[in-house]
């Protein structure tokens, strides 16, 4: 198998589907239910930070690790590229060196990161410069240098050729770095000085060419408004570019801060920036947000992919946010990344946001992910901070969203889709794509998709388009205000909105409920241009059509001729391969979603899985049964980004 500031929570593992027996159905095969899908679909499919000996790829060949690969920083070699250019490379030895007699080779070693970082020369020469690190150090760091200027393709992504780096030093030369090598040492460690910034870029100009691998920064944060990890990005005039983090832990930042807007583990804060590589690294119990800012026109090509982010931050109203990211900036991919908001460890009641795809932003792709007890948010609207354009061409695609935490104070939804009365047409979303995603809870849904797009100042643009979903679970859930029934996909707009989206087009879902009463689709206004069809709903289903009165539902009968949708949609109970554990793949035996349907394969052209969509053999839901796996990211990490700055 291959594989926002809003409230938007997530979803969640199903309970067995149980529906009458006078609706179609495919009658379960004995197959062995999985424990926990998600766990096993993370392993299998390599989601989130992994751990590895070696994340260099210095001959530029595209392949990561190989034994060329593991020179750099070994002590001995000098043009650990092979570029015919001996490097200028920089040690330190938190017990062994001096910053008073050492030069910076491995047997005079500097005794801080910050020194050999002021002893780097820059690009003049030709050759990089390279600090590499052993030990643990209670610093500060300003770079101050940029790499040499050029790139290589990696994976139609621009990655630095001959970076300033900032690396663990493989001290014993076995070619395996920190962390992974617990035999090496490299760590920053917080808790010092007035900013509490780990890592940042202190100079009037920008820089760029540079690459950070291979180290472990744990316990910053503080109360200056630059607490973090990362801060490598300024304002100003002309383009800052190529900046690729790797293999880099970081653990408990920023732990001790409560709705704190201005403390960021990784920050994008500057700019304008393009071809920033974000890829493979650990962030584990952070607080407050781990990247916001507002990439500003020019700024772009930027991935964040392979990354693990688990959230803990102050019981109660503590804020924790994923991204939040505004801006006139175009192309942002987040990919294979795992946001666990881990609730369950500090009780969060709101106020917890996945990723954030705020004001400004256009050309967003979020493919692969799995998302627990967090979800999407699309904002495009913020008091004083108006951009004058509109959220544009994202695109949510094949992600796992988890729900199972019963805290909240208001309704968990997986994907959110906002609009404001008071926005004018060019701060709205237009074109959004949600498609291939597994949606499941235990705990109910306020909607696994919710969408309110509109504004108040003038003609609605776009389409919303939900194609070839699977939304599973009882959605009923439990708030402050009582008990509430659910809905699969809800288009709940302000009751104020002038201009409400009349575009929508839900196609080949599947929504399947498990309480009586529960809501499959609910839509308090009537849509013009609303197209449904090719869905496969719950056996005795509810609907609401323009109508504002939450309780006052209709059947699926009575959805179809008062709205003229859904002539080809269908009831019933799909075969999944263990509900109960969250496996949403449907069995081969499936009569129920294979057969149903419509062709969708101008708006997708694979399945959750990667599978290729078919447009004669037509199947509802995320899931194609029976094509062969494309192998995506079997081996080694990759990072295939398609955008161009526009």
């Amino acid at each position: 198998m291959n594989r926002m500031l809003c409230f938007v929570l997530a979803s969640a593992v199903c309970a067995s589907l149980a529906y009458g027996d006078d609706h179609t159905r495919a009658e379960p095969a004995t197959m062995k239910p999985s424990k926990d899908f998600v766990a096993d679909y993370i392993r299998a499919e390599k989601k989130g930070y992994i751990s590895r000996p070696c994340g260099f790829d210095m001959n530029h060949n595209g392949i990561i690790g190989e034994p060329g690969d593991r020179l750099v920083g070994d002590g001995k070699t000098r043009d650990p590229d092979a570029d015919g250019v001996e490097e200028d490379i920089l040690y330190v030895d938190a017990k062994a060196g001096s910053d008073e007699v050492g030069d910076g080779s491995p047997a005079k070693p500097y005794k801080t990161v910050q020194k050999a970082l002021d002893a780097a020369d820059g690009p003049a020469d030709g050759a990089e410069d390279i600090i590499c690190i052993s030990g643990i150090f209670r610093e500060e760091l300003a770079i101050k240098r940029s790499g040499v200027a050029g790139h290589y393709l990696r994976d139609n992504f621009q990655f630095p050729r001959n970076p300033t780096m900032l690396i663990g030093w493989d001290k014993d030369g076995d070619g395996e770095y920190p962390p992974y090598d617990k035999d090496d040492i490299a760590v920053l460690d917080g808790n010092v000085g007035p900013n509490n910034l780990a890592i940042g870029i202190r100079t009037d100009g920008k820089l760029s060419n540079i690459e950070i691998a291979h180290l472990t920064i744990r316990n910053y944060g503080g109360l200056y408004k630059e607490a973090g990890a990362l801060k490598l990005f300024h304002w100003g005039t002309g383009l800052q570019s190529h900046v690729y983090v790797h293999d880099v832990e970081m653990r408990a930042i920023n732990r001790a801060i409560k709705d704190a807007s201005a403390r960021i583990v990784c920050s994008f804060w500057g700019g304008p920036f393009t071809d920033v590589a974000i890829v493979n690294n650990l962030v584990d119990e952070y607080a407050s947000y781990f990247c916001r800012g507002a990439p500003p026109a020019g700024a772009g090509r930027i991935c964040f992919q392979n990354l693990t982010l688990k959230m803990f931050g102050t019981s109660g109203k503590g804020h924790v946010t994923g991204w939040k990211l505004w801006g006139l900036h175009n192309g942002v991919e987040i990919l294979d990344t795992i946001v666990n908001c881990n609730a369950h460890a500090w009780k969060p009641v709101g106020a917890v946001s996945g990723i954030g795809i705020c004001q400004g932003a256009q050309d967003w792709v979020v493919r692969g992910n799995v998302l627990i007890d967090v979800g999407v948010g699309l904002q495009p609207h913020a008091k004083g901070y108006y951009q004058g354009r509109p959220l544009n061409n994202i695109l949510i695609d094949r992600n796992v969203f988890q729900s199972t935490y019963t805290g909240w104070n208001g309704a968990p939804m997986a994907i959110h889709v906002q609009g404001y009365p008071g926005a004018d047409a060019n701060e709205t979303v237009q074109n959004a794509t949600i498609t291939n995603n597994f949606m499941y809870t235990t705990v109910g849904w306020g909607g696994g998709v919710r969408c309110a797009a509109g504004n108040g100042g003038g003609p609605q643009k776009g389409t919303i388009r939900i194609a070839g979903n699977t939304i599973c679970g009882p959605f009923f859930y439990k708030s402050i205000w009582g008990p509430r029934n659910g809905r699969g996909i809800s288009i709940l707009p302000n009751a104020s909105m002038l201009h409400k989206q009349n575009d929508y087009v839900i196609e080949n879902n599947i929504i399947a409920n498990t309480v009586e009463g529960d809501k499959n689709i609910e839509i308090d206004y009537a849509p013009s241009n609303l197209v449904s069809r090719g869905n496969v709903y719950a056996p005795g289903a509810k609907f609401r059509w323009n109508e504002t009165k939450h309780w006052v539902t209709m059947s699926f009968s009575q959805w179809k001729a008062v709205t003229g949708q859904d002539a080809d949609s269908k009831t019933g109970r799909p075969a999944f391969v263990d509900a109960a554990g969250g496996n949403f793949h449907l069995r081969p035996e499936d009569i129920v979603a294979q057969g149903a349907g419509v062709d969708i394969t101008k708006t997708t052209k694979t399945d959750f899985d990667g599978h290729p969509r078919s447009s004669t053999h037509l199947v509802a839901g995320a899931d194609v049964p029976g094509s062969k796996t494309t192998g995506k990211l079997k081996g080694k990490l990759k990072c295939t980004v398609h955008f161009m700055i526009k």
